[in-house]
């Protein structure tokens, strides 16, 4: 039953560790991450890297070698890039262990952005010929079994563990229940469990050479030891726990018996070893063994090693902890009170009547004499000390890795102190028709001084852009008018002889509607004529961005009267934006940016008419939950705090804050409403007014003013800026 029991053990722990570390898919992943903090990991990813950029994306790059050797090598090492590698290890685990593949990939999104990035502080010329939607691929290896599903081991080992660990608690506690000598049987399964942690650091040692003696290539196996300590590492931490929890419980049983002394049957051993048989056969069989033990010596010299350095240490430890626990019940033992003399009895008569009664004659047995052992509870109490003990010193050395957490998480849009603030609770600097910037070709009327990314780059958090249709025209585009919704909006905004005069001179410009050319979805403002850049575009930049920032978070709002969700999903998916959109719920309780950005999803994504679609559910509804200022003021007195979209049922608080002087923006005015001052008093009173703080600061030219230290006053943290 020991020995049943002792592998029960075994078995119950190696499964309970892979289902709470190589199962779990954030585990699993956390730990594949923590590998790049290690050169030998960084060094391979970044030549694996280099590999599929020269030889797949552009063999031309072929001379440069060493330069982007050298700038892959640097971003191995970044946050940005662990962010991607983390997530690049949760889809490739459940990949492996949910959709059943043989073959593991770890693909590596979006690595062009931040090789990109790199090259341009090296060569410029250079980073050009990098495609920014580059993808890495690297195959991990086989995983096709003859009959083994790794969809059903994961669902199995949980169970397999409880199954086993009862198992051996069962057994182990039958044995001691079967066997007259308790304390000595305590002794037997304090041994088996020590053992068992034994037996699972040997396979553990054993395990880490075989794999390693697959790889021939220097670097290729420092890597791969390196992968091997951060997924197994732990179990042989559990398992030295195990070795020396059961070496303490055997030792403090012990202590209650006559000590064991190993010298004679260690000598006996070395005899049999040392002496020379006198039949011939015997002496041959003895010849063999030793070379047999010689060979294996040499060859497995580190497992050998290691196993006669467990068992060492093992005695060590048995020894010691007996030892100090003995002289512990042999001071409690001479601190009792002697026991009152018996009346003297002839022996003769003792023995009669214990002979009488069938009791057996007194003996003196341990080290105590004829005095009464002391209780079992004082070993115990002590014995269970020591392990506390030595559990905890194993933690704190650094024995377990932990997986990275939202703990991890040290600043939120650049602060900590927004870290574990929700969204409502949050000031986002924003811009008012984002798409509209000087530093796209050909923009007229432009409301903006930089670029969407140029705009992320300098500290906005929520993007305020209008979607619309339209048809390419050379180099130009013809905005879509004939949707009656479009030309509705337009006419509100520009009266109806206005549009019907721009319509006119498009359609001499441009010609009528293009049947053979498709349409698409393009940012501009009202007239694409006027201005525009593709939606793919405007949307990756925003995913260039979260590439190179895993801690920031972001709102965007799109103005889509015509454009539909599926459409806005299709634009997001091409983008290579979509595994940054937040897909949880959203309203109060709003999720904290820590959780936001734990989960991967730092976009929530808002659209004014077709947000709510249910075939896109990460696509809200901006009115939904977010009420707003009123957005048409021509001059500073009209900016106001009036109750306007969304009424006063939204949790999350839009401040308008811009002039509006189509068709031409002043950035005059934006020096005025984008002050310091003004900004910011104005947001005080419209947070007083309404009870809800101004979540996005919408403004004009958002490099006039100071639109990003009203938004850190709000926040709390200082002006940053």
């Amino acid at each position: 039953m020991m020995v049943l029991g002792a592998v029960c053990v075994i078995v119950a722990v190696t499964f309970a560790y892979a289902r709470t570390t190589v199962l779990d898919s954030e585990q699993f992943a956390a730990r594949a991450t923590n590998t790049l903090d290690e050169a030998a990991v960084r060094d391979l990813v970044a030549t694996k890297i280099t590999d599929q950029v020269v030889l797949k994306a552009n063999r031309n790059l072929v001379a440069v070698r060493p330069l982007i050797q050298s700038a892959a090598g640097a971003i191995v090492g970044s946050k940005p890039f662990q962010s991607l590698f983390h997530r690049a290890a949760v889809d490739l685990h459940r990949t492996v262990f949910t959709r059943n593949q043989n073959t593991a990939t770890l693909t590596l999104a979006d690595v062009g952005v931040l090789l990109t990035a790199a090259l341009e502080q090296l060569d410029p010329k250079i980073a050009e010929q990098i495609p920014g939607s580059l993808d890495i691929r690297i195959d991990t290896g086989d995983t096709s079994g003859n009959s083994l599903q790794l969809t059903d081991l994961g669902e199995g080992v949980e169970g397999l563990a409880w199954l086993f660990g009862i198992a051996a608690v069962l057994l182990l506690g039958g044995a001691v229940f079967l066997e007259r000598d308790r304390r000595r049987a305590i002794v037997h399964v304090g041994m088996a469990v020590a053992g068992s942690g034994a037996v699972l650091v040997l396979a553990y040692q054993i395990g880490r050479g075989i794999m390693l003696d697959r790889f021939s290539v220097p670097e290729e196996r420092a890597a791969a030891a390196v992968i091997w300590d951060a997924f197994l590492q732990d179990l042989r931490t559990w398992s030295l726990i195990l070795l020396a929890g059961g070496t303490v419980v055997a030792a403090a049983a012990a202590a209650q018996l006559r000590p064991v002394d190993v010298r004679s049957p260690l000598r006996r051993a070395w005899e049999v070893i040392t002496t020379v048989p006198q039949t011939p056969w015997r002496r041959a069989g003895r010849a063999v063994v030793l070379i047999v033990a010689g060979a294996l010596m040499i060859a497995w010299r580190q497992w050998l090693l290691d196993l006669a350095l467990i068992l060492l240490g093992i005695y060590v430890l048995y020894q010691g902890v007996e030892e100090l626990l003995r002289m512990l019940a042999e001071r409690a033992e001479r601190r009792r009170p002697p026991a009152p003399e018996p009346a003297a009895v002839p022996a003769t008569a003792t023995a009669e009547a214990g002979a009488e009664a069938g009791a057996e004659p007194a003996t003196t047995t341990g080290d105590y004499g004829g005095r009464r052992r002391p209780g079992p509870w004082l070993a115990g109490g002590v014995a269970g000390v020591l392990v506390l003990l030595l559990i905890g010193a194993l933690f704190a050395s650094g024995g377990t890795q932990a997986a990275k957490t939202e703990a991890d998480i040290t600043a939120c849009n650049g602060h900590a102190e927004l870290c574990d603030r929700t969204i409502d609770e949050v000031v986002f600097p924003g811009t008012h028709n984002s798409m509209s910037a000087q530093t796209y070709p050909n923009w007229l009327f432009s409301q903006q001084e930089k670029g969407i990314g140029s705009q992320l780059d300098d500290g906005i958090r929520a993007l305020l852009i209008d979607a619309h249709y339209g048809q390419q025209v050379g180099k130009n585009v013809r905005t879509d008018l004939d949707l009656r919704k479009e030309r509705a909006t337009l006419e509100a905004q520009l009266g109806k002889q206005a549009v019907d005069a721009a319509i006119r001179i498009r359609d001499r410009v441009f010609g009528g509607v293009k049947p053979n050319v498709p349409r698409t979805e393009w940012l501009c403002h009202g007239f694409c004529e006027l201005g525009h850049i593709p939606l793919t575009q405007g949307l990756s930049e925003v995913r260039d961005f979260l590439v190179k920032n895993p801690d920031e978070v972001l709102i965007i709002v799109v103005e889509d009267k015509v454009v539909t969700a599926t459409d806005i999903e299709k634009a997001v998916k091409a983008s290579g934006l979509m595994p940054y959109v937040y897909t949880g719920r959203v309203g109060k309780p709003w999720p904290t940016l820590r959780e936001l950005i734990a989960s991967g999803g730092r976009v929530i994504m808002m659209g004014e008419d077709h947000g709510g679609d249910p075939k896109v559910p990460w696509y809200h509804p901006a009115f939904r939950y977010m009420q707003e200022t009123p957005y048409h003021a021509e001059n500073p007195s009209q900016l106001t705090c009036a109750v306007n979209r969304g009424g006063t049922e939204g949790s999350l608080f839009l401040l308008n804050n811009w002039i509006d002087t189509t068709p031409a923006p002043r950035p005059s005015n934006a020096a005025k409403v984008n002050a310091y001052d003004t900004l910011l008093r104005r947001a005080r009173e419209c947070q007083k007014e309404r009870g809800l703080l101004p979540n996005v600061l919408a403004v004009d030219f958002y490099k006039t003013g100071d639109v990003f230290g009203v938004a850190d006053t709000l926040n709390g943290v200082g002006r940053g800026r």
